[in-house]
């Protein structure tokens, strides 16, 4: 279906749709360029563009003021204030463009393609309009612009009223609050022409535009903002308007402000300034500036500053409003981050009542005001150099009434003194505890600097004062002051001389000055001692005349009571120490001896250094405290050089005789005679001693005592010599020579001698024990010496009590073994002599005894002697008795009586004592002597020896010799003893080792004995024992044989013929030849027994040497079981020797001992029969027949074990208690073999190196001995036969 469409078109019921554009031509396709709108496109939709617009007002000083501040924002303003009441011309321009957003299509200016054929647009209209609105009227001036619609302007529209074209607006005057209002209106529009193609026409058409209008204002303000506070309260206002703190330490500074306003044009904004203050005469000023802000917003009210240099700092804060009016206010603050008080050097706080003398420290005057002051004392010198506190010069910008006024540090001057704005003041008093106090008080006008203080005190107490300064910062410091109150004077007291320990003295002894020594006491306990000065003048020509002075030590530096008594303990008084309160300690006591000083004021003057006799000097002493107080004191002295006169000391009492010597301890003196002709005895000082004391010791000992009295008595403690030294002092203290007594003694001891010796008394060794348990050994001259050992002889003791009257010797050598019995008796042997003769020593000095008496008595401890009366020894310590009529043998005791010459008696007795004129005599048989194993025993009975007239033990001795009574092998000596001869008391034996003899006994050779008793007087007996006759030699060996029955008694000469059966029961027959020793007869011991070498059949003793053959009858003998023996002795049973030989043998057995004789064999031997061979080199051999002997002689080996061919049976060899047990299996030969050895091999064994077999002696008369060697053991067998006197035989094995 076809549809009928308008299309765009130039008819009036159509739309021209330009500028814009139809899509087909359509009218409903119509779209207008952006910009444009309408049903046409002839309405122009956006606003024309204000590229510039400005109001310039200007005055005669070509200052503007102008809106918009920026002509390029022609957006809306604010109202432009302004104060400026001399504007007088105004220019004012505006610029403008329009164009389109969209490009309209083009036109076609022929019209053949577009009906439109002219188009343009843009500004078409603009006027300018000034409205003053003065007070209450307005007036209106406008101005147009250039453009009309059919020339429209689309860029650069201009329109101006400017002094450029010289067409500026000239001004009335404008007052508070008038307005200029500067308005622009400006239009836009076009046009287009378009072709009616109906009628061929052209047509012109308006575009329709938009009015665009600006308007500026600017507005009078001449009224300035204003802090409200000052606005409602003026001067009243009490909060600053800007807060701060205005002393601070902190280097960041912080500040607001608040409550500014403007009324009309309103707060624009703030600036400050920050400036360093600088002194500027008496007044600060700002100087250089530190800072300074930018505007800032009305709505900001505070800020902070960074300050790094200490200092005075002003803030300049400044309102201002929009019309440029503005409004000033400063504050204030000081920064300090370094602030320091001090004290001024060369100034002090001092007490204005104090004293200059005392550099202010001391109040001498009672007064309870003080006035304190302390001028230029203390000190902020930077705050007083910089003037900190000093007033501020006023500033133009600010009001008065804006300047600061508020918080600490204002505009004015800061009360101060050098920085100082606050003094506080206190005080303690003490003495020593706390008295009264007043803490830290202001100070009300610190400009005097000074301050009056009420204050209750008393001497020597102390009163510190401190006075605090404080800075404007809050710091401070203080000063403290102590003052001391003394209005008392120094104590001067006890001038005078002294001499050693005394004093009070007034008198010089001496004309030297110096050698005076004047002494004081001084004191102060308040203040303490500043200064001693002394000086010594005369006065006799009726002026001073000066000898001498000086300034001493005050003796104090001491800190406490000890340091003081240890500092001065060396004084010559020792320490006399007081202790001040606050001020140390000092030494009460002055001592001054004058030395001679050259120089003024050190001492004494040379050549006034000596004073007259009789003559008067003064001492003048001045003393100063350290409150400076003086006291002064003189005291006269008068020299006087003489002694006193001596007199005479008597012990005992007046009007009685000298007493030199008495027992009581009480003891009385007096002296008399001493005077002194010039100023007389003042006092005697004495001593009692036991020695006379010289003036010099007494004057100045101690011990002495002074009197006024010429009688004492003295008490002693213990008994001595005493004596009484007196001297006499006179009022110089000058003392006489001393004067001693002649001394008495007391004595209460009892005189008794010691070590009394009686010559010639003898006494046996004895250990005593004294009655204090004292061991001592008494030696045969009555001597004693102690033994510590007293385990020694501990066995052998006595008790005593005379022990002390012997005299002790050094050393005594004693042998306990020597020592009598504990029952001998302590008697003192006395030969008989023709003077008795006694000497002693005394417990005490001859000088105390008065004499000495000798008595004899015949009891102990007599006090009236009975034999011989006392008799004064004449003062000697000794005494001798010629011819004493004696008895011998009687006990008698020596008195020996001593008296002291306090007349005190000791009585002792010495003794028993014995006298002994007579030898111990012998009433025994005789002494036997015999030889036993090396052993020589001399036998008596125990009474043999005996003397009725000693009771001590005998001393026995014995000596030995070849004759009777001689001592030529061993001279006297004591007693040897052995387990043969045991010690007894009395002694029965005495026994010598032959060993130890020098020689040994020589064979064959006599030897005697002889024993030697002395009693303790000396004299002696000897007794000499029988004849020893000493044989070593053994009888030879001989042949003994079994004969017949039928033999016997036959002395034809021919060969014996042994027999070796017989037919006989009852009697058996043998004979013996060849037996012989050359000194000694020889005796047999012949029996008969069943075994060999045992006597169990019967036997014969002692068969004469002259017999040599016995027959046994008798007998009840047994087939085949007798056997003889030639010997068997009791004690040594199965030993024996039996003869079994044939007569072959006997002719081997002789020829084997010539062989012996020859040295060809070493030894022989027969038993049983059988011969026994040794050689030389040891080897044995058993042989029967007598080539047999050549043979082994000449060394031919046998091939037979002859050691176990012998027929040797066990048997039992005879033996001592505690020898060994022999068996024959041991031995090459059985020990009861016969041997015969050479001459040389028994006596000198030792040279051939050889130990001989067995040797068996026969009965001799002597003792034989012989030795075994068992396989090259060493063993001495010993056989004592029994002699003709039938003695005892002994056995012993070694």
């Amino acid at each position: 279906m076809k549809q009928c469409k308008k299309a765009c078109s130039w008819r009036s019921d159509s739309t021209r749709c330009f500028p814009g554009q139809c899509t087909n031509e359509i009218v409903e396709t119509c779209s207008c360029t952006s910009g444009f709108g309408g049903s046409q496109c002839d309405t122009i939709t956006e606003q024309t563009t204000i590229l510039y617009a400005e109001i310039k007002l200007h005055n005669p000083s070509h200052e503007t003021v102008t809106t918009p501040l920026n002509p390029s924002d022609t957006g809306p303003q604010p109202i432009r204030f302004t104060n400026k009441n001399d504007l007088n011309a105004t220019e004012i321009e505006f610029r403008g463009t329009f164009l389109a957003s969209g490009t309209p299509p083009p036109h076609d200016p022929t019209g053949g393609n577009h009906f439109v054929t002219d188009f343009d647009y843009g500004i078409v209209y603009g006027q300018m309009k000034l409205e003053y609105i003065i007070g209450s009227s307005t007036s209106i001036q406008t101005f147009s612009c250039p453009s009309t619609q059919d020339n429209p302007i689309k860029t650069n529209y201009i329109c101006s009223r400017t002094n450029t074209n010289n067409s500026a607006v000239s001004l009335p005057t404008f007052g508070h609050s008038d307005r200029l209002i500067y308005t622009i209106d400006v239009r836009n529009g076009g046009f287009l022409e378009y072709i009616n193609r109906e009628t061929s026409s052209t047509i012109k058409s308006y575009l329709s535009g938009q009015t665009t209008t600006k308007s500026y204002t600017v507005q009078w303000d001449y009224v300035l903002p204003y802090y409200s506070c000052f606005q409602l309260h003026g001067a009243s206002c009490t909060v600053s308007p800007i807060d701060i703190l205005d002393i601070t330490d902190q280097n960041i500074i912080s500040f607001s402000w608040k409550q500014w306003n403007d009324d009309l044009a309103g707060l624009d904004g703030y600036e400050y300034e920050i400036f360093h203050l600088k002194p500027y005469g008496d007044f600060l000023r700002e100087g250089e500036k530190l800072t300074s802000s930018n505007r800032t917003l009305s709505s900001v009210s505070e800020s902070k500053l960074n300050v790094t240099i200490p200092g005075m700092y002003s803030i300049i804060l400044t309102a201002f409003d929009k019309a440029g009016n503005y409004k000033s206010t400063r504050s204030l603050f000081l920064f300090d981050d370094n602030s320091f008080v001090e004290t001024a050097s060369g100034t002090r706080m001092i007490v204005t009542e104090s004293t200059l003398e005392t550099d202010y420290e001391w109040v001498i005057t009672e007064s309870s005001l003080l006035h304190v002051t302390w001028p230029g004392r203390f000190t902020n010198e930077r705050h007083d150099i910089y003037k900190w506190l000093h007033r501020l010069e006023s500033n133009s910008h600010v009001d008065s009434t804006y300047d600061d006024k508020f918080g600490r540090r204002t505009v004015d001057w800061f009360t101060n003194v050098k920085g100082i704005v606050k003094f506080d003041i206190n005080f303690t008093v003490t003495g020593p505890d706390v008295k009264s106090f007043q803490g830290y008080t202001d100070v009300s006008n610190i400009l005097q600097e000074s301050e009056i203080l009420y204050v209750t005190w008393e001497d020597g107490q102390k009163l510190d004062i401190s006075v605090k300064a404080t800075d404007i910062m809050g710091d401070y410091t203080d000063d403290t002051i102590t003052i001391y109150k003394d209005i008392s004077n120094p104590e001067i007291e006890n001038l005078w001389l002294s001499y050693g320990n005394k004093t009070e003295l007034f008198v010089h002894r001496l004309e030297d000055l110096s050698s005076m020594t004047f002494e004081w006491d001084t004191y102060d306990y308040h203040s303490g001692i500043y200064s001693v000065h002394w000086k010594v003048y005369a006065n006799y020509t009726g002026s001073d005349v000066l000898h001498g002075s000086s300034h001493i030590t005050a003796q104090g530096d001491a800190s406490n009571m000890t340091s003081c008594e240890n500092k001065y303990q060396n004084s010559p008084r020792g320490p006399d120490c007081y202790c001040t309160i606050y001020h140390g300690c000092y030494q009460r006591h002055f001592y001054v001896k004058p030395e001679i000083v050259n120089g003024s004021g050190a001492g004494l003057t040379p050549g006034k250094d000596k004073g007259v006799h009789d003559s008067d000097y003064f001492i003048e002493i001045t003393v100063v405290n350290k409150a400076m107080l003086t006291s002064v004191l003189t005291k006269k002295i008068t020299i006087d050089i003489s002694p006193p006169q001596t007199g005479s000391v008597h012990d005992g009492l007046p009007g009685s005789p000298e007493v030199d010597f008495q027992q009581e301890l009480y003891l009385n003196f007096y002296w008399d005679g001493f005077f002194d002709p010039e100023s007389g005895v003042k006092y005697y000082k004495y001593v009692i001693s036991d020695h006379c004391w010289s003036k010099e010791d007494l004057f100045a000992s101690s011990q002495g005592t002074e009197t006024y009295e010429t009688i004492t008595n003295y008490v002693a403690k213990t008994v001595g010599k005493y004596y009484v030294t007196v001297i006499a002092i006179n009022s110089a203290n000058e003392a006489s020579d001393s004067i001693c007594s002649d001394g008495v003694t007391i004595m209460t001891d009892t005189p008794v001698a010691t070590n009394i010796v009686l010559d010639g008394a003898t006494i046996i060794p004895i250990l005593v024990k004294d009655t204090s348990n004292t061991l001592w050994i008494i030696g045969e001259n009555l001597s004693r010496i102690v033994v510590n050992d007293t385990s020694i002889c501990s066995h052998i003791t006595s008790i005593t009590e005379d022990i002390l009257l012997l005299p002790q010797a050094d050393e005594i050598d004693i042998d306990c073994s020597n020592l009598p019995s504990v029952s001998s008796p302590f008697v003192s042997i006395l030969p008989r002599t023709s003077q008795l003769s006694i000497k002693w020593d005394s417990n005490m000095d001859d000088i105390f005894v008065h004499d000495y008496h000798i008595g004899l008595s015949s009891t102990k401890n007599n006090p009236a002697p009975d034999i011989l009366p006392f008799r004064s020894t004449k003062h000697h310590r000794h005494f001798r008795l010629n011819y004493p009529d004696l008895t011998e043998g009687t006990l008698f005791y020596i008195i020996i009586k001593s008296t002291s010459k306090a007349n005190v008696d000791g009585i002792q007795s010495y003794g028993p004592v014995v006298i002994d004129v007579t030898a111990p005599v012998f009433i025994g048989s005789h002494i036997d002597l015999e030889f036993k194993d090396e052993t020589l025993i001399a036998n008596w009975t125990r009474t043999a020896f005996t003397d009725e007239e000693d009771p001590h033990p005998l001393k026995y001795q014995f000596a030995l010799g070849h004759a009777a009574s001689e001592t030529d092998v061993i001279s006297y000596r004591p007693l040897q003893y052995n387990t043969k001869c045991i010690r007894t008391e009395p002694p029965d034996c005495t026994a010598i080792d032959t060993t130890s003899l020098d020689w040994s006994l020589h064979g064959h050779h006599d030897y005697y004995v002889t024993i030697k008793v002395t009693n303790l007087a000396g004299l002696s007996i000897t007794k000499t024992s029988v004849v020893y006759t000493h044989d070593i030699q053994l009888p030879s060996a001989g042949i003994v044989y079994d004969i017949n029955l039928n033999n016997v008694n036959d002395s034809s000469l021919k060969d014996l013929i042994d027999i070796d059966f017989s037919v006989k029961f009852d009697s058996l027959a043998a004979e013996w030849k060849g037996f012989y020793h050359p000194h000694l007869s020889l005796h047999y011991y012949v029996c008969v027994g069943t075994v060999k070498g045992n006597c169990d059949v019967t036997t014969k003793n002692n068969t004469d040497s002259s017999k040599h053959q016995h027959v046994f009858d008798n007998l009840l003998l047994k087939n085949f079981q007798a056997t003889q023996n030639i010997r068997n002795i009791q004690d040594l049973h199965n030993v024996g020797i039996s003869q079994d030989f044939t007569m072959a043998r006997s002719r081997v057995a002789f020829l084997a001992r010539e062989a012996v004789r020859k040295g060809k064999l070493k030894s022989t031997s027969v038993w049983d029969g059988k011969i026994f061979l040794t050689v030389i080199n040891d080897d044995k051999r058993i042989v029967s027949t007598e080539s047999e002997l050549k043979e082994f002689i000449n060394g031919k080996p046998d091939p037979r074990r002859s050691d176990r061919e012998n027929n040797v049976v066990d048997m039992t060899i005879a033996r001592s208690p505690g020898t060994l047990h022999f068996l024959p299996n041991n031995m090459m030969f059985p020990p009861q073999m016969m041997q015969y050895q050479s001459g040389a091999q028994a006596m000198y064994p030792q040279i051939y190196e050889i130990i001989p077999w067995c040797t068996l002696t026969l009965y001799m008369t002597e003792i034989s001995v012989f030795f075994c060697n068992l396989k090259r053991t060493l063993y001495n067998l010993t056989l004592t036969f029994k002699d003709r006197k039938k003695e005892k035989s002994t056995f012993k094995n070694m």
